[in-house]
C-alpha cells in the first residue's frame, strides 16, 4: 500500500505526517525547525514514531472515552527537545503530562473509557 504524505502547520513550523496501513496506522511526525508545534493523535493512529526533534512540540491523546480499549504508543528515536503528551484534561486520574525528551523515550497507553493506563513506560 502506497503511503500518504500531508503537511500540517503549527506555530511556525512544518509537520509532516506519513500515514502507512490504512486503518490502523502508524505516524511519522517530523517536526520543523523553528516554533512550537502540536498534533492530536487519531483515533485510527496506532504507533506514533518522532524520528528526531530539533524544537518543542505537544502531542494531545484523544479523548479518553472515545478511544476506549485502543492502545496507543509513542516513540521518540533522537529527541533532542521535549516532546510533552498530554491528554484533554477529562481523563479520570490521569498521571500528568509527559515529557519524552531523551534518545529512545517510549510510551504505551491504554483507554478504559474513563482513564489512560500505562502499558509500559521507559521514559529517562
Amino acid at each position: 500500500m502506497a503511503a500518504t504524505t500531508i503537511s500540517y502547520s503549527g506555530g511556525l513550523s512544518r509537520l509532516k505526517k506519513q500515514v502507512l496501513y490504512g486503518a490502523d496506522r502508524i505516524v511519522t511526525i517530523t517536526p520543523g525547525a523553528t516554533g512550537d508545534a502540536s498534533y492530536d493523535i487519531d483515533l485510527r493512529d496506532r504507533l506514533i514514531y518522532i524520528p528526531s526533534t530539533a524544537q518543542t512540540f505537544t502531542l494531545t491523546l484523544p479523548k479518553v472515552d472515545e478511544a476506549m480499549g485502543l492502545m496507543f504508543s509513542i516513540q521518540c528515536y533522537l529527541c533532542a527537545s521535549a516532546v510533552t503528551l498530554q491528554d484533554n484534561d477529562e481523563s479520570f486520574d490521569f498521571g500528568g503530562d509527559y515529557t519524552l525528551d531523551a534518545t529512545n523515550d517510549n510510551i504505551t497507553l491504554y483507554s478504559n473509557g474513563m482513564k489512560w493506563i500505562e502499558v509500559h513506560e521507559d521514559i529517562a
